[in-house]
């Protein structure tokens, strides 16, 4: 055991540092660049097929329409070649599909997929249906919006709008109407059956004005016609 490696070590460590076997040193190529490892670092981000070119660029409706159109228009729009009215129609049915992806993007797989409606969604009450042809939601039947501030004289006074959109032809019919009670909207349907005919079916929400509507049409303004209402 007196003579093993393990306690005394290696030779040369008794002996004069000189003869201690030196450790060879590793040549170094002051010419060689140094050397880095590519790192490539991707962002993923999830974009609706609805999105348009730049829209912030416009402040009116019809700015956006026109750039949109030149940018599908390509390279001639830069030779002073207005777009063809096919590509207007184009770009605002683009637009349109932009603007209902951003806001009911989760409305449109919904209606893709033959799904109901959230009970959150600002569309629940609509009855909306997809075209599938255009890519566009569509919502038939009546609905008000506004109010609307109008000037008479020195006084400002409010009004507001009932919009008819038929299911089939798809044709829009607008009323103007002085308050939101059931008589004003009354008068504004009986308008709109003397210039338009009267429809076979309609189609509202539970408004108030509306269901006070159904009450009085059955009784003496429309009998014959089938009324809807959508919850």
């Amino acid at each position: 055991m007196g003579d093993n490696r393990w306690f005394k070590g290696p030779p040369f460590l008794q002996l004069h540092s000189e003869y201690c076997p030196r450790t060879p040193l590793a040549l170094v190529n002051e010419d060689m660049e140094e050397q880095r490892k590519p790192i490539t670092c991707l962002n993923l981000t999830a974009v609706s097929g609805y999105s348009i070119r730049e829209p912030a660029q416009a402040d009116r409706f019809k700015d956006l329409v026109h750039i949109t159109a030149k940018s599908l228009h390509g390279v001639a729009s830069m030779e002073n070649q207005s777009p063809s009215a096919e590509k207007y129609q184009e770009a605002e049915l683009m637009i349109l599909r932009s603007a209902q992806g951003d806001s009911f993007l989760e409305e449109i797989q919904c209606l893709t997929k033959g799904k109901s409606f959230p009970s959150s969604s600002r569309q629940a009450t609509l009855a909306p249906e997809f075209d599938k042809a255009m890519q566009v939601i569509r919502v038939g039947g009546m609905d008000c919006f506004g109010p609307l501030i109008v000037k008479f004289g020195r006084r400002n006074e409010k009004r507001w709008g009932i919009l008819f959109k038929c299911l089939t032809t798809r044709a829009v019919h607008i009323e103007v109407l002085t308050s939101l009670d059931t008589d004003s909207f009354l008068m504004s349907l009986k308008r709109f059956i003397s210039r338009r005919g009267k429809p076979a079916e309609l189609l509202s929400d539970q408004g108030t004005n509306f269901k006070g509507e159904i009450e009085n049409s059955q009784m003496y303004l429309m009998p014959c016609i089938e009324v809807s209402k959508t919850s």
